[in-house]
């Protein structure tokens, strides 16, 4: 694996990550506005520093149980995603860690494409699952384009 970087941060019982090239920036954002007949993955559209994106909540997204929150924090996606967000956990600890001796581990993957992770085996022995945003926007899309059929 390439010397890539990782943001690491707590979601549920879970840690996930997300590759540092693939992150623009973490924001606190007021609560989306909801979007008719979305999946409920969808959590709606947010402004954020002047752009409307939409808002997926990531906990659902990937089965976990919805985190507390009076907050809310979107990790926002770099180009060519960066309409979409990341709803996070109420707080975050982002923790930069290095890949170069990280490994694939095949736990966590896979569920027939149902969950966009994959996981990791960071040097310090943690296990990331690490977010596929490519994985996101397409399993995004498929659920969304399903709510509408199930509507039309």
């Amino acid at each position: 694996m390439s010397a890539d970087r990782l943001l690491r941060f707590p979601l549920g019982p879970e840690v996930l990550g997300l590759r540092l090239e693939d992150a623009q920036y973490l924001a606190e954002i007021d609560p989306p506005a909801p979007v008719p007949l979305a999946p409920p993955e969808i959590a709606g559209l947010a402004d954020v520093r002047g752009r409307i994106v939409t808002v997926i909540d990531l906990a659902r997204l990937v089965g976990l149980p919805a985190p507390s929150r009076t907050r809310w924090l979107a990790l926002l996606l770099a180009p060519p995603r960066g309409h979409l967000a990341l709803l996070l956990g109420d707080t975050v600890d982002v923790l930069v860690t290095d890949l170069t001796r990280a490994r694939l581990e095949e736990v966590g993957e896979g569920g027939g494409g149902r969950r966009p992770l994959r996981s990791l085996l960071t040097e310090e022995g943690i296990l990331v699952n690490l977010v596929d945003p490519l994985a996101i926007d397409r399993l995004c899309d498929q659920r969304v384009r399903e709510s509408f059929r199930m509507a039309g």
